[in-house]
């Protein structure tokens, strides 16, 4: 919920911090599913 703090965005950056923090959350569960 950090993002929340910058206030008004502008729909451009709003989405490229949306597919970043995707792509972040994507990529943790990629390592929390992979096998030991």
């Amino acid at each position: 919920q950090l993002w929340l703090r910058f206030g008004p965005l502008t729909p451009t950056l709003e989405s490229a911090l949306e597919r970043h923090l995707f792509r972040v959350h994507r990529r943790a569960i990629a390592e929390s599913h992979r096998p030991r």
